[in-house]
């Protein structure tokens, strides 16, 4: 018996899991440096007094995001369908699963690759602190520093291993649609195949009709029995 579709549903249970637990774990640290941050000001850092800046430095989790928040969608919809993968086979959940794999760990990647992005949009949100001190944004892209925390690679993992399960889980339904030769006699549908009876040894065959005889006619000058006479012939 193939154990590809139970081995994926039990990895689709852990991949959902993963990408749940991983969305509400930090994704990234947001920083001020104040050595670059008195750089971009032209002035001495040692000139900066301690808490003269305003607070910079926090932590950020995926479900402060939409991308969080998609995450856990995604890992819910693997829980649920590594559950119902182990206990019937049904065709399509191996896409579902492939799909929320995807979603889940891939807006984990989306936010590795865009994390510039995620600089900017942090500075944008400290505008208005900043700007209190007279301090323009535009000069604080060298003094931000965004740094990736462990709770978004979890997530770009479990995702991985989503996907991973859903094609293992989709092998699982080819296997089982395609069907498997049953044991004993038969066809590969499992239907049997009709048999030829065998004589046991030492059985005679059963003699052969024989044919009829034609009648001899009787010698020239000899009367043929009539059919009413019981006497037998006349000469």
């Amino acid at each position: 018996m193939s154990t590809t579709r139970p081995t994926g549903s039990v990895l689709a249970i852990a991949g959902g899991i993963g990408l749940t637990i991983a969305a509400f774990l930090s994704w990234g640290t947001v920083s001020l440096d104040a050595t670059k941050f008195a750089a971009a000001l032209g002035i001495d850092p040692s000139q900066i007094s301690p808490g003269s800046l305003p607070e910079m430095s926090q932590s950020v989790s995926g479900t402060d995001g939409w991308e969080g928040k998609l995450a856990v969608v995604a890992g819910i919809v693997a829980i649920v369908v590594g559950v119902i993968a182990m206990r019937e086979v049904r065709k399509g959940l191996g896409v579902v699963l492939i799909v929320a794999g995807l979603a889940g760990g891939g807006v984990a990647l989306y936010d590795v690759v865009t994390v510039n992005d995620q600089k900017d949009a942090a500075i944008q949100d400290a505008a208005p602190d900043l700007q209190q001190f007279g301090i323009q944004t535009s000069t604080l892209s060298d003094a931000i520093d965004v740094s990736l925390d462990p709770g978004i690679w979890i997530c770009v993992l479990a995702g991985l291993v989503v996907v991973v399960a859903g094609v293992m889980v989709r092998a699982g339904e080819t296997e089982t649609s395609s069907g498997t030769p049953s044991a004993g006699f038969g066809t590969s549908f499992g239907s049997p195949t009709p048999m030829t009876p065998v004589s046991p040894p030492g059985a005679m065959a059963p003699p052969a009709p024989v044919a009829p005889l034609d009648p001899v006619p009787p010698p020239a000058g000899v009367e043929a029995p009539s059919a009413d006479d019981g006497r037998g012939t006349s000469v």
